[in-house]
């Protein structure tokens, strides 16, 4: 500025001119120069001045309910599909339905011809009836066997009482024969009387001889009845046995000739159908994937989408819970579904968790294959909060400025699900790691005060004053 004074007097007066133009501009170079010295002096690294209080807005944690969305793409998938394939071998005889047909469950798709199988069939029905044939003759037998048991009983009977009757007999002609042996000693009976009662002593015990060899004939052909008939109950026994296997072959004859009719498992569409009539099949031997299956029917009335959320969110997922889906295919049209179930495991390599949306199709708008995003609604309740403009990122770490008494605190915190204008926040780290010492980390509580706007523009340990919140207006009457 002397400079200046000292050229100006030449300036005015009209001398020299030029040569005050160049002074003039030298002092301004020099001045121009002097005060960019000045700014790169103050700053430099050695010369820090403190930084000027600040006024700030404060915000403590809240607890409230967040919610958001969690949007994940997938694809329409049938709830059930099924490839149908021959469980014989055979010649396809006739097809009955092709692709997109709608059928009942139960409803004959197509048959196979398999004579050999039919004949197979048929001899194990005339077995069948060869047996039950076999049983009523037997059972005749047994009706046979039983009512000459009950003859050779009778015949026991009828000779036990004959013989019953000769030793009565006997034994009173015995009675005579000793009293006559007695009386004609004394005289008192004739010769010919003795005769006469030793002849019926005689022929009584005969009788009774002829009695018991009656009994034992009728009780021999009693056992021999009796053995007769307990065969033949055995035979029947032994006849019924082999027709229940005669049965059992016969059903399972049939069972296997039934494969050669193709059914619908249920309600659905033919969305597949590989072989024309007259073509060779047989069952797959390396597996399903070996051979073309003879179709494919998929269920329309219900679908699902499977959709991978991620780690972070899989806690928050709730089986029941409602789900919107958005199909591209439809016009981006939204359609109604509920979670039905999870995986509840994640999985290993992508730390995700597979949860599937029922989405109901009494349209039939929705077809399998079909792009879509599953958007699912979660909430996390009376958790800690704070404004997503409280918290800034530095070095992928989230941070926030807390207020200790007048001093500015950069605090690194761990946050949990995010809002659109809310944050979860899990934890704060009180102590910075050192080389001995690990970091300590503290749940957050309502007490704590944070800056509330631009946090990142403060220092370490800065001054700061909260700026007072505005009154609240009252509420008219």
């Amino acid at each position: 500025m002397s400079l200046v004074k000292r050229v100006l007097p030449l300036v005015m007066s009209g001398r020299r001119r030029y040569l005050a133009a160049i002074v003039l501009t030298a002092a301004g170079v020099a001045a121009g120069v002097g005060f960019d010295r000045q700014n790169r002096s103050a700053a430099s690294p050695e010369a820090k001045p403190a930084p000027a209080e600040v006024r700030v807005s404060a915000v403590r944690p809240q607890r409230e309910i967040l919610k958001r969305n969690i949007e994940q793409p997938g694809q329409i998938n049938a709830f059930e599909r099924t490839a149908l394939y021959p469980k014989i071998s055979g010649f396809i005889k006739i097809y009955h339905f092709d692709i997109g047909d709608h059928v009942r469950k139960g409803q004959l798709l197509a048959e196979l011809w398999v004579p050999e199988l039919v004949e197979d069939l048929h001899q194990k029905e005339a077995t069948v009836v060869e047996v039950e044939v076999q049983i009523v003759q037997a059972r005749a037998m047994l009706r046979v066997d039983e009512a000459k048991v009950i003859q050779a009983e009778a015949a026991v009977s009828r000779s036990a009482a004959t013989r019953t009757k000769a030793e009565v007999t006997r034994t009173w002609w015995a009675s005579e024969h000793k009293r006559v042996a007695s009386t004609l000693k004394s005289a008192a009976s004739s010769q010919g009387e003795a005769e006469q009662v030793d002849e019926k002593f005689k022929t009584s015990d005969a009788a009774v001889t002829e009695a018991a060899a009656s009994v034992a004939l009728a009780e021999a052909t009693l056992v021999e009845s009796k053995a007769h008939r307990d065969k033949a109950a055995a035979d029947i026994r032994f006849a019924e046995a082999r027709l229940r296997v005669a049965k059992a072959d016969r059903d399972r004859a049939a069972a296997i000739l039934g494969y050669a009719r193709i059914e619908a498992p249920y309600d659905g569409v033919v969305s597949r159908r590989e072989l024309d009539t007259g073509a060779y099949v047989q069952p797959p031997a390396g597996g399903a994937a070996s051979a073309p299956p003879l179709f494919e029917v998929v269920q329309t009335h219900l679908m699902r989408i499977f959709v991978d959320v991620p780690e972070a969110d899989a806690p928050l997922v709730r089986d029941g819970g409602p789900a919107r889906v958005r199909v591209q295919a439809l016009g981006d049209r939204e359609l109604p579904g509920r979670v039905a179930r999870s995986s509840w495991a994640l999985e290993d390599r992508t730390r995700t968790l597979r949860v599937e949306i029922d989405l109901p199709n009494p349209e039939g708008l929705l077809r399998p294959g079909m792009y879509a995003t599953a958007r699912i609604p979660v909430s996390r309740p009376q958790t800690l909060t704070l404004p997503t403009s409280s918290v800034f990122l530095q070095d992928d770490q989230a941070w926030v400025v807390r207020l200790l008494g007048n001093k500015a605190a950069r605090t690194p915190v761990r946050l949990g699900v995010r809002e659109r204008h809310r944050v979860e926040v899990l934890g704060k780290q009180t102590r910075p790691a050192g080389q001995s010492i690990p970091a300590e980390w503290e749940d957050f509580t309502d007490g704590d005060v944070v800056v509330a706007d631009n946090p990142s523009a403060l220092l370490d340990g800065q001054e700061v004053a909260v700026r007072p919140e505005p009154p609240t207006a009252r509420a008219s009457d």
